[in-house]
């Protein structure tokens, strides 16, 4: 005898439910399995993503509490073509694996065992069988003697059929006894000394029918019962007027849904306002075009959230794609309580997969800023972050706390990286799920609308990087047409292709000539501008929006295509409808024709050139250009390239500088931490000289030195790109050659923000080689850079604007200039901003000219951290040459404390020494203030230490 299950195609929930009508494709034998029974798994593979496919192979454990979901004794190594889980091929996609549980499993006496946890794989475990919405399938295990019974089919809790639909019930029990089966209270068979019956049912009323089955004998009697609906012909009706696709308050108890699935049978809406059972109440009216689905549900309690979702087709349960909050039975567990406070709970037990929460009623956040005036867009200074590694505490709030922060660097633009619902919890959040909810993870939707507010009374404006290149395998128009066969999307899929129109695509392609499509993100769009405020959005990978098939050839992808061009306009259109003032920023990279077109337009265009800045910053400035970030280069008529040195998604500047440095100079190496910070000063002032938008990429006015690649145990791999990256604020904050390096961020921006000058439209630049030069012309002032990129002095021409006088901002000196063609001679990394009008200066010291002196003297760039210290601390300095040095802690009084190094000969570069806070005998020192005292054969550094 076998007992039955169901499978998912690829992890979508296209198949499981507490209501299906699917074949059976997962069975057991025996039926009341025990741990000592002999025990065969027959897994069929027809219809799911392992069709066709083998080997097959099974990862198995056991579960030791009741109803429990932790696996034990897990058998299979994953990943690998293990043979001790090996399913033997059956044939027709059919295969099947028999074992001793007891003895495959290593069960001791002393375990119980409640269940079996299981997944379907193939060698490499790259197509994987699971359980709806992701999960492992259960099957139950018996203990010896227990008294069970079950139905054999249908082996769903719930099923459902069509009017006048035969269905075979089959009843089975673990003892001989008498069996009864009863339809709505009335017997409809019955059977003495038996351990099974059966018989073929046709419901003859519309809803539920409660088949309970009943196994008695001397000793008393086991029951099981199953819910067989019957669920009638939808009724079409014409679709109200006013009401959109979605959730439409209607007032404080009633609220009508509005799903778009053509070409679908029928639509039931199963929540917390009907128990998650099939009700004939929520069957939902199709509309006469068989384009949507609606239904009113009235009775509801005001200000109180609702759990729902649609189940299509007997087999398919979605939320609402147009849900604002998503649970998710997995993850939600992992949301931190005060990240998320009274975070509605799953409906355990009644459904799996993702459930939309509607809330009529619910009271409106109370905004501070009603009338916010942006900041023009060709000056923007744009601060990307991705919030999972801003702070420690993952959250809206640690950013919406950071606001003097962000005061202090005078940036006027945040751009978070995608806040939509995404499968995870930790991602960078390019795997959209929901598009219109808000990921919980970072908290609740009120607490992003109050991160929006703050941002605004500050002054601030926010853009989200939004998605719409694709959708992954949670996404319910994904899943609401889905070929299984193949893990894709359905032909007949309203929003999606079946293969990608372009290269580099990840999830699943948009269709953007789709009139679905276009609705879809017109309203996405819209909800986030009205809703939360948002004030523009840079589009991920917005080259793809295309029909035009060109799955593989790149350079063919990133020319000119007209209907691209046609579809972005309209987007356009529709946005600045809404918002007329709405930032649109692409990530395109296409051919300068199409970018100019869409920049005239009205676009602004990311505009990177990290790698020009990696060159100029690591020293090898004659490989590099800043030319591009200019507009007028382009042929642009405004300044819409959105201009950066760094991204989320390159390599850092410090990295490069470190790991990859020229080193021609032994006096100036960009791989000495300090020397690197310093060219980091460089490549600011020149980055944010050129007119237009700019963007910085977080703790980059830091010179973050994580590499791109860093995994979270600290090695560095490609495969770690996305992973968790530490925020490291202390270290970074504390550092003083970095806070110098911060400093010169905020003056450049503060320069860039409130001089007109810095916005000119009559600029010149000239930064091919490594002694580069910006030339800005204004009423107001004229302004001339020149920086030294290269790793020796360099020398050049000015090329002042006019004569007379001229002020060094970051210095305060003036100059008299009487030929504008005037030689200056630039130490490595040296810089200077010229202007026709005194500024107030920066604070000094911030511009170094400690490499200066580093060509003739022996130390420079002598740092300690941390600094105060408790368990120890190393200081790091730079020798222009090899020496004999000596280096020694001393305290207050000048008595000595410990000797590091004694008359010890050490090669030229960066060194660095450590000290464990102990004294000569090895005794931990008192907490107070102590000295490091260097001395070299040419001169020497004392500097001081805090104990804690």
């Amino acid at each position: 005898m076998k007992r039955y299950f169901i499978v998912c195609l690829s992890g979508l929930l296209l198949s499981l439910s507490p209501f299906l009508t699917n074949a059976q494709v997962f069975n057991w034998d025996p039926v009341f399995p025990t741990i000592d029974d002999s025990l065969t798994i027959t897994f069929n593979a027809q219809g799911t993503n392992l069709q066709g496919i083998s080997p097959v192979y099974i990862h198995v454990g056991i579960v030791t509490q009741p109803n429990g979901t932790g696996w034990a004794n897990v058998q299979g190594a994953w990943g690998t073509a293990d043979p001790r889980v090996l399913l033997t091929n059956l044939g027709n996609n059919r295969h099947s694996i028999k074992f001793l549980p007891r003895t495959f499993f290593n069960v001791n006496a002393a375990q119980t065992v409640y269940r079996l946890g299981l997944l379907f794989r193939n060698a490499g475990s790259t197509a994987v069988t699971r359980a709806a919405g992701g999960a492992d399938f259960f099957m139950p295990m018996y203990q010896p003697g227990a008294r069970a019974v079950s139905f054999v089919s249908p082996q769903e809790r719930n099923t459902i059929v069509s009017q006048g639909q035969q269905i075979a019930i089959d009843f089975r029990s673990s003892f001989t006894g008498n069996l009864q089966l009863l339809v709505n209270g009335v017997q409809q068979a019955q059977q003495n000394n038996t351990n099974g019956i059966g018989f073929n049912f046709t419901p003859t009323q519309i809803g539920r029918n409660i088949i309970r089955g009943i196994a008695t004998d001397a000793t008393g009697f086991a029951t099981d019962s199953i819910v067989v609906f019957s669920k009638g012909i939808p009724q079409t009706r014409a679709l109200p007027a006013g009401l959109e696709d979605g959730i439409n308050y209607i007032n404080a108890t009633t609220v009508t849904l509005v799903l778009r699935a053509p070409d679908k049978q029928d639509v039931f809406i199963i929540g917390d306002f009907n128990d998650w059972s099939l009700d004939t109440a929520q069957f939902m009216y199709k509309t006469p075009d068989g384009l949507k689905w609606w239904k009113t549900i009235a009775g509801l309690t005001p200000n109180t959230e609702y759990g729902f979702q649609y189940l299509v087709d007997g087999s398919i349960r979605i939320a609402d794609p147009y849900c604002e909050t998503i649970l998710d039975q997995n993850d939600d567990r992992n949301i931190p309580v005060s990240v998320y406070p009274n975070l509605k709970a799953y409906p355990t037990g009644k459904t799996n997969g993702l459930v939309g929460i509607m809330h009529p009623d619910e009271p409106g956040y109370l905004w501070r800023v009603n009338n916010f005036q942006k900041p023009d867009q060709t000056n923007l200074v744009i601060y990307e972050l991705l919030i999972r590694d801003f702070g420690s505490v993952r959250s809206y709030k640690t950013v919406m706390d950071s606001l003097p922060y962000f005061k202090k660097l005078g940036i006027n633009c945040i751009q978070l990286m995608p806040i939509n619902e995404f499968e995870g919890n930790l991602s960078w959040g390019y795997n959209p799920s929901y598009h219109y909810a808000i990921d919980k993870y970072y908290g609740s939707k009120n607490a992003f609308k109050a991160l929006v507010d703050s941002c605004h009374r500050n002054g601030i404006s926010v853009v989200i990087d939004v998605v719409f290149n694709h959708g992954f395998s949670q996404n319910p128009l994904a899943q609401l047409y889905w070929d299984g066969n193949n893990s894709r999307p359905a032909a007949n899929n309203p929003w999606l292709n079946v293969t990608p129109r372009h290269p580099f695509n990840v999830g699943y392609d948009f269709n953007h000539e789709s009139i679905h499509t276009k609705y879809y993100m017109d309203k996405c769009l819209k909800n986030l501008m009205t809703t939360f405020k948002v004030d523009g959005f840079r589009f991920d990978l917005s080259k793809g929006f295309t029909q035009t098939n060109n799955p593989d050839n790149v350079g063919a992808w990133g020319q000119r295509d007209p209907s691209r061009i046609v579809l972005l306009k309209r987007m356009y259109d529709r946005a600045r409808e809404v918002s007329q003032d709405a930032y649109m920023i692409l990530e395109h990279f296409a051919e300068n024709n199409e970018e100019t077109e869409l920049a005239n337009y009205g676009f602004m265009l990311w505009g990177g050139a990290n790698g020009d800045f990696k060159n100029a910053v690591r020293g090898a400035a004659n490989n590099s250009s800043f030319n591009w970030l200019s507009y007028k280069a382009r042929g642009w008529q405004q300044p819409h390239v959105v201009g950066y040195a760094e991204s989320h998604d390159e390599e850092r500047l410090m990295v490069e500088a470190l790991t990859n440095p020229v080193l021609t100079n032994p006096a100036h190496r960009p791989n000495n931490r300090n020397i690197a910070l310093n060219r980091m000063k460089t490549a600011a002032a020149f980055l944010f000289s050129i007119p237009g938008p700019k963007m910085i990429w977080q703790f980059g006015e830091y010179g973050f030195d994580l590499s791109i690649n860093r995994c979270e145990n600290g090695t560095v791999n490609e495969n770690c790109r996305t992973s968790n990256k530490p925020p490291l604020w202390d270290s970074l904050a504390r550092n003083p050659e970095r806070q110098r390096l911060f400093q010169v961020y905020a003056n450049m921006i503060k320069l860039k923000t409130t001089e007109p000058a810095f916005n000119t439209t009559d600029f010149r630049l000239a930064t091919t080689n490594a002694f580069k030069r910006i030339w800005l012309t204004h009423s107001s002032m004229n302004v001339t850079i020149m920086g030294n990129f290269g790793v020796g002095n360099v020398s050049a021409r000015a090329e002042f604007q006019n004569t007379g006088k001229w002020y060094e901002y970051f210095s305060g000196d003036s100059i008299t200039v009487t030929d504008v063609n005037q030689m200056f001679t630039l130490f490595p990394a040296e810089f200077r901003i010229y202007t026709t009008r005194r500024l107030s200066s920066p604070e000094p010291g911030l511009v170094s000219v400690k490499e200066r002196a580093g060509l003739n003297a022996s130390v420079f760039d002598f740092e300690v951290y941390p600094n105060p210290f408790s368990e120890g601390t190393q200081f790091s300095f730079y020798l222009s040459r090899p020496q004999e040095v000596e280096v020694s802690i001393v305290d207050a009084t000048g008595r000595l404390v410990a000797t590091l190094a004694n008359k010890t000969t050490v090669a030229d570069g960066e060194q660095t020494f450590s000290w464990n806070g102990k004294n000569e005998r090895g005794s931990a020192v008192s907490p107070g203030i102590y000295f490091i005292r260097l001395l070299g054969k040419d001169g020497s550094v004392v500097k001081k230490v805090v104990k804690e």
